[in-house]
């Protein structure tokens, strides 16, 4: 999986990719947890799939590819992007107030869905420096 060549940095993204990714198992939202149970990450995976293929691809392939470093450049903006939808788009808010209600999403975010929020923000900071690094 890991190249002889993997440098200290790469090891770390790789890692810290991985960790972005399980915090996807986390309780993000709930109304009322004894009535409705929790929402996972999890469940929204099938909009963070296609960004986390994207940039794991490009974590454990070579990095010679200029066109994949910017396609997970673009990957990891998405998922920006997909955490704000989330955060107004859960399925019980849009069922209820039909809509993107953003200030519920607020107010039901458990501290799983900020943990993970904080770990993609620092991933996409974090990133930044690799893609200019690799494309310059």
């Amino acid at each position: 999986m890991l190249s002889r060549k993997s440098t200290r940095w790469d090891i770390f993204l790789r890692i810290f990719f991985i960790v972005c990714t399980f915090s996807l198992f986390l309780p993000w939202f709930t109304y009322h947890a004894p009535v409705m149970g929790y929402r996972f990450g999890f469940t929204f995976i099938q909009l963070f799939a296609i960004p986390l293929l994207v940039i794991g691809v490009y974590l454990f392939m070579p990095k010679k590819n200029n066109a994949l470093l910017v396609a997970a450049e673009f990957s990891v903006t998405a998922n920006l992007a997909v955490l704000v939808a989330v955060l107004g788009l859960w399925q019980e808010i849009c069922n209820i107030k039909r809509g993107f209600q953003l200030l519920d999403g607020l107010h039901t975010a458990l501290p799983g869905f900020w943990f993970s929020a904080l770990l993609f923000i620092l991933f996409f900071l974090i990133f930044q420096g690799e893609f200019w690094k690799r494309l310059v």
